[in-house]
């Protein structure tokens, strides 16, 4: 974003390949008043899911919009997926037919109005205009009617439009009526029979982080300008935008995202995000700015995944149906040879600070044991404390400030600020009470013990903070639902592209190699550029928002 610093505002136009390109990119860049149009990896965070797991044929074109932006999934010899701020899907779809017409096959290919008016699709408000178009044919034969007319010089079926109609244009009577001439009580019975309500619900739309990061924004964008934000005035916003979700699914929407329902004096009832999320939020801003202004080194850490298949989508090849390359699918006898699948997965664990970059000797690299898709299920509380004592905190700089998320097991309570919950047997709350010293009545039943035990609950201890404390460092947990503001969610994308250009062998101790080899050219200067990234173009905002 630095090179582009003084060209934002000005309305150009910027077009990048698949390295650099995401959906926050060009929110980032529409925020500046500067459009862009780019590749990108159909898997990349902020992608429509459907554009990763639903398989697409030759042919087919998936747009989908989200206020401004366009992500394009269309294929011809392969699959590209595309991001940009300008045209529109119908307009591009048209560009495709236009300048490729083998992508439409025949059978694929839609029909406008005028040669869809006699079969089902009639109703659809399809505006395309097909190469097999009648229209030149109707008002062929409208013209020879009239032609008739002026060399017999008398007007036919004057007294009767519709059949003067029907024999100029060769369709029948009744056709035209339906058309032309609708009887009003069909008409009434027609609107009852669409005001009707559906005995069956169709299947619910699902959501994908395209739908989530952007509703996200705007709700951002709407407090920021100090605009009342309602579930109706935040619908009301999206349709504006281009953005139609239904109030059922875009009320769990905004309540997954950490927003609250608050009901104001009127009784309206308004969206904010959850006091609790905004103070958590608001702590660790305050307390990350005061780390820095004290001079501490910030040590950021994190968990991701990377499967020994993982590699670039295509090479360029020789293409012998032509006289220049092409930039092509992986094919048998061109370009590099692609296992099929994902291969094995890689869990990895790591830590970096713009003091020193990556933090020697702190990166774990094991394979996947289990077929779940949620990689944190691979990692425990026993894991990550191993790794945690042996492997980072002997190799951080002193007197440091580590930064991780929410995850269950960077937050495991120590064993004696556990207590009895309200699920544990009465046996078991009244031993604790009596191991704490604590006097109860041995007739009281166990909802008064558990009130006794909420009464004297022991402030949390946890395993992880204590450990970091005892070598001289602090813990600081992000807030949840943040973790855009953690800057070494960029640092994995830049390493895995890394490791997509050069993996050639596909053997997981190799992909080990490219990442280690990855990581170790990942110096100061470029934890420099994400860390003051996330600074400007998130903790600021976060900042003005709260």
């Amino acid at each position: 974003m630095d090179p582009m610093e003084p060209h934002f505002y000005k309305d150009h136009h910027v077009t990048y390949e698949s390295f650099f390109t995401s959906p926050a990119l060009v929110y980032d860049l529409l925020d500046k008043r500067s459009h862009s149009t780019g590749t990108v990896i159909n898997t990349r965070k902020g992608m429509p899911s459907s554009f990763k797991t639903t398989p697409i044929q030759k042919g087919e074109i998936r747009v989908k919009t989200r206020g401004g932006v366009m992500a394009i999934l269309w294929a011809d010899k392969r699959v590209v997926s595309l991001v940009t701020t300008t045209g529109s899907p119908r307009t591009l779809a048209r560009l495709i037919e236009r300048h490729f017409p083998s992508v439409i096959p025949e059978g694929k290919r839609k029909k406008c109005v005028v040669c869809a008016g006699n079969d089902r699709f009639r109703k659809t408000r399809i505006q395309w205009w097909c190469q097999d178009c009648e229209v030149v044919d109707l008002l062929t034969k409208v013209y020879e009617q009239f032609s008739i007319e002026s060399q017999e010089g008398r007007v036919k079926y004057l007294q009767n439009p519709l059949k003067r109609l029907s024999v100029a244009t060769g369709i029948s009577e009744k056709t035209l009526k339906g058309k032309v001439d609708p009887d009003p009580v069909e008409m009434v019975v027609e609107d009852m029979q669409v005001l009707a309500p559906k005995k069956k619900r169709g299947p619910s739309r699902k959501l994908d982080d395209f739908d989530e990061d952007y509703v996200k924004r705007t709700i951002h964008d709407m407090q920021l300008k100090g605009q009342y934000v309602s579930l109706r005035r935040l619908s009301d916003v999206l349709v504006e935008r281009g953005v139609r979700i239904t109030k059922t699914p875009l009320g769990r929407l905004v309540k997954d995202l950490g927003f609250k329902f608050y009901k104001a004096g009127s009784n309206r009832r308004y969206i904010g995000e959850r006091n609790d999320i905004v103070s958590m939020r608001h702590t660790y801003l305050r307390s990350i700015r005061k780390f820095r202004e004290e001079g501490r080194p910030i040590v950021y850490l994190d968990e991701t995944w990377l499967n020994t298949n993982h590699v670039a989508r295509g090479d360029w090849v020789d293409c012998p149906r032509t006289s220049t390359s092409a930039f092509e699918a992986h094919r048998g006898g061109h370009g590099r040879f692609v296992p099929s699948g994902k291969g094995s997965r890689l869990i990895i664990v790591d830590a970096g600070s713009s003091a020193v970059g990556m933090i020697p000797g702190s990166a774990l690299i094991f394979e996947s044991k289990t077929g779940n898709q949620d990689y944190h299920d691979e990692m425990n509380s026993e894991n990550f404390t191993k790794w945690f004592t042996e492997q980072l905190l002997p190799n951080l700089p002193a007197n440091s400030v580590i930064v991780m998320d929410n995850a269950s097991y960077h937050s495991h309570l120590d064993p004696e600020s556990r207590c009895p919950t309200s699920s544990a047997p009465k046996a078991e709350i009244q031993s604790w009470l009596d191991s704490k010293g604590i006097h109860y009545n041995p007739r009281m039943i166990k909802a008064e013990l558990v009130t006794l035990v909420k009464q004297h609950k022991p402030r949390p201890k946890y395993v992880i903070d204590d450990l970091a404390s005892q070598s001289g460092h602090t813990v600081l947990h992000l807030p949840p639902y943040h973790c855009e503001l953690n800057p070494i969610e960029l640092v994995w994308a830049e390493l895995k592209s890394f490791v997509a250009r050069s993996n050639a062998t596909f053997k997981k101790e190799k992909v080990k190699e490219l990442f280690i080899q990855a990581r170790s050219t990942y110096g100061v200067e470029k934890r420099r550029k994400v860390e003051s990234h996330v600074i400007r173009e998130v903790e600021e905002k976060l900042w003005k928002l709260d």
